[in-house]
């Protein structure tokens, strides 16, 4: 029987994780990775996405420092974060004169869609009133139940009294999900469902449930 192969050019990591056996990334025309992981390959694929840092806004509102760690471990640049790693982001901003802000944390994939919300609230449920002057904050994300992919911090401050939007500052904090895979989601929680009842396929090392 003859051996065959296809190849498959695509930048959908969705379907490079589902078809293919052995990855090649390429970089401008040149070879920058061969491997039999598909993981890996999306993983280096990503990292090779630059990331821009934006700033808008009407003013009187600024972060002066943001930072964020995984599962208690603080994250340098550009890190790789474990898919469903629980994640938080300590942020400081500075509230100008005759203003008061109120802060919300999104997480952008690449093409800088929001993913996660995260408005600052009390332990009310209320927004959280920033006064004049520098306020330091640490943020929860929860489990990052992220598709593997690259993505970056957002954080926008709005005036309470009037709703205008003090400052807007974009892709702070890169980082990259990891996973073994690429799925078909934005979102994906890896938890094992409960077998109820049917036809069982065992597998090699298991016990078959009775």
């Amino acid at each position: 029987m003859r051996t065959s192969a296809v190849v498959f050019v695509s930048h959908s990591m969705q379907l490079i994780s589902s078809f293919c056996t052995r990855v090649l990334v390429m970089d401008h025309g040149r070879t920058v990775l061969d491997t039999l992981e598909p993981g890996v390959a999306v993983n280096h694929y990503y990292g090779l996405v630059k990331n821009t840092t934006q700033v808008s806004g009407a003013g009187g509102a600024a972060v002066m420092h943001l930072s964020m760690s995984a599962n208690g471990l603080e994250l340098g640049d550009d890190p790789l974060i474990q898919q469903g790693s629980e994640a938080t982001i300590r942020v400081r901003v500075r509230i100008e004169p005759g203003r008061r802000g109120q802060m919300t944390v999104l997480i952008d994939d690449a093409t800088l869609a929001p993913m996660l919300g995260i408005p600052v609230l009390d332990e009310h449920g209320a927004y959280v009133d920033l006064v004049e002057g520098e306020h330091e904050l640490i943020v929860p994300l929860g489990h990052l139940d992220l598709n593997a992919g690259k993505y970056a911090v957002l954080v926008a401050i709005r005036n309470a009294d009037d709703q205008t939007n003090l400052c807007r500052h974009q892709g702070l904090r890169p980082f990259r999900i990891h996973a073994a895979r690429v799925y078909w989601a934005k979102m994906v929680r890896t938890v094992p469902s409960t077998y109820l009842d049917g036809p069982l396929l065992q597998r090699s090392g298991t016990a078959s449930i009775t």
